[in-house]
Formats: structure tokens, C-alpha cells, sequence
């Protein structure tokens, strides 16, 4: 009868042992991906706080103006547009 105890004893130890090894295997993998989630996580606050600084820029009418003419050869319409070429791109 002691045998049967003791065999029983065993699997439980061994079964408790083989619970506690995934668990600890999951909580690994759940550490990994808050690791991964917490970087995504960062790179998302950057990203908005570089937009949010950008739509700053848009809420000035000058500045609004200003960035069309840089990008996109703005000018009103009694404006005359100059281009200016310095001598070394020029071809012969």
C-alpha cells in the first residue's frame, strides 16, 4: 500500500513540476511581447507628438502660406514667380 502512495506522491510532484515549467514558459512569452508592445508603444507617442508638433505649424495663416510656397511654388495671383539659377548648374 506504501508503494501506491508513494507512486501517486511522484506524479503529483511531477505533474505540479511540469505546471510550474509553462507556466514559467508563458510568462516569458507575455514578457516578451509587453517588451514589444511597450517599444511599439513609444514609437506611437513619438510619431504623434512629431504630428502634433507639425499641426501646430498649420494653425498660423503666415506659416500655412509660407509652407505652400516652399513646397509647392505657391503665389498669389498679382505675384510674379522668379527662378533663380546658380551659374555653376547652368549647361552650355
Amino acid at each position: 500500500m506504501r508503494w501506491v502512495w508513494l507512486i501517486v506522491l511522484v506524479l503529483i510532484v511531477g505533474l505540479v513540476t511540469y505546471q510550474v515549467f509553462e507556466l514559467r514558459k508563458k510568462e516569458d512569452n507575455l514578457s516578451k511581447e509587453k517588451q514589444t508592445a511597450e517599444e511599439r508603444l513609444q514609437g506611437a507617442i513619438e510619431t504623434r507628438e512629431s504630428l502634433q508638433a507639425e499641426l501646430g505649424i498649420f494653425k498660423d495663416p503666415e506659416l500655412i502660406e509660407k509652407e505652400l510656397r516652399r513646397r509647392y511654388n505657391y503665389r498669389l495671383p498679382d505675384e510674379r514667380m522668379m527662378v533663380i539659377i546658380p551659374e555653376n548648374e547652368t549647361s552650355s
